[in-house]
């Protein structure tokens, strides 16, 4: 009898659900752990990370009260009849013993842990599960691994801060000369917050306002000096470096219905395997444009540290970051003083995921 009455108990949510359209819900303050349910109501208990109550409907069925909460209890009205009502508790996670209690009359229902309440006095009490706590605790019972999973791409100005001094030959910050690529994934996700990990491919392309920009080894560090040739010619100078990041990520949902809209900071460790110095020299040769590229290796730190700020909406978004670490630990200007650059990158970020 009990299984067939939990057989129709879903059918008849399946088929409410179908005929209706948009969910109504409001969060609760008080934490749900008596339930008095009466008439033909059926409610829907489940346990999450907040408390709160919804409906769905076409359209708001009455203007009256469906539901009174005093305390911790929760008592449907006359206007609830013939609806199914979801509630969300945080009971079971408030501690390790929970009590929870329905009182039911009618023909109403309470369907919970995969079992339909009848009328009568019913008290569940007992040790909550660990594995079911902590899949409410990380969100999994709402949010899906779509939800949880991030696709961005960055493309964005770069520049160089240095700690103590001016550099001779500044950066020329140009668009998408600073890019990536990150996937990640949030363990932990609620209304308002997530957090998690994630891998990212990051190359940037340092370009010096300078024609022609020179590094050479001196007093364990980098001489840097600029100069002009004579050759009736053209020369750009860039530093070209690639790196694998692991970011941590953490998001600030300002509204818990919709995620569209977010704050995210990011802690990256970055662990660089490519860097060079190149030179371009193009000059007129007998009516062809001869060029000559002069690349070395550059001994980046391999390992650094830097940070991201970003805001989201959607697809599109706008991100700023900084290096908490040298990229060189020494670097040695015309003999003239040490600086330390910091990489400084702003620019775009596109987040594939929310235009599916």
């Amino acid at each position: 009898m009990k299984k067939t009455a939990f057989i129709l108990a879903f059918l008849t949510c399946g088929l409410l659900s179908m005929a209706q359209s948009t969910t109504y819900r409001q969060n609760l303050e008080q934490t749900i752990s008596h339930i008095v349910v009466s008439g033909n109501c059926i409610v829907c208990l489940e346990q999450d990370t907040c408390n709160w109550i919804s409906y769905t409907a076409s359209a708001p069925s009455t203007k009256e009260r469906l539901v009174v909460i005093e305390g911790n209890r929760l008592t449907t009205t006359a206007a609830a009849n013939d609806m199914t009502l979801h509630v969300g508790t945080t009971a079971a996670n408030d501690s390790t013993l929970y009590l929870l209690t329905f009182d039911i009359s009618d023909n109403a229902m309470v369907l919970y842990d995969g079992k339909v309440h009848t009328v009568g006095h019913t008290t569940i009490n007992g040790t909550s599960n660990r594995k079911k706590n902590s899949a409410v605790l990380l969100g999994k019972k709402k949010y899906g691994e779509y939800k949880r999973l991030h696709n961005d791409f960055f493309f964005g100005w770069n520049q160089w801060l240095t700690g103590n001094g001016l550099i001779n030959d500044p950066i020329q910050g140009k668009f998408a000369l600073d890019q990536g690529w990150q996937l990640s994934y949030s363990f932990y996700m609620d209304e308002h917050k997530a957090a998690g990990i994630g891998v990212e491919y990051h190359t940037s392309n340092y370009q010096f306002l300078s024609s022609n920009t020179v590094f050479s080894s001196e007093n364990h560090g980098f001489s840097m000096d600029s100069y002009i040739t004579s050759d009736a010619g053209t020369w750009t100078s860039h530093i070209n470096t690639m790196s694998i990041d692991f970011p941590l990520h953490f998001i600030f949902y300002p509204n818990a219905q919709k995620h569209s809209f977010s704050l995210s900071l990011e802690l990256i460790p970055q662990f660089y395997f490519y860097c060079t110095h190149s030179r371009t020299y193009t000059f007129q040769q007998n009516d062809e444009e001869v060029v000559n590229n002069y690349i070395k290796k550059l001994s980046f730190s391999r390992f650094q540290l830097k940070t991201r700020f970003s805001v989201n909406y959607g697809l599109l978004g706008a991100y700023i970051e900084t290096g908490l670490t040298p990229l060189m630990k020494e670097l040695n200007i015309n003999n003239q003083y040490i600086v330390t650059p910091y990489h400084l990158a702003f620019g775009l970020r596109l987040n594939l995921f929310n235009i599916l």
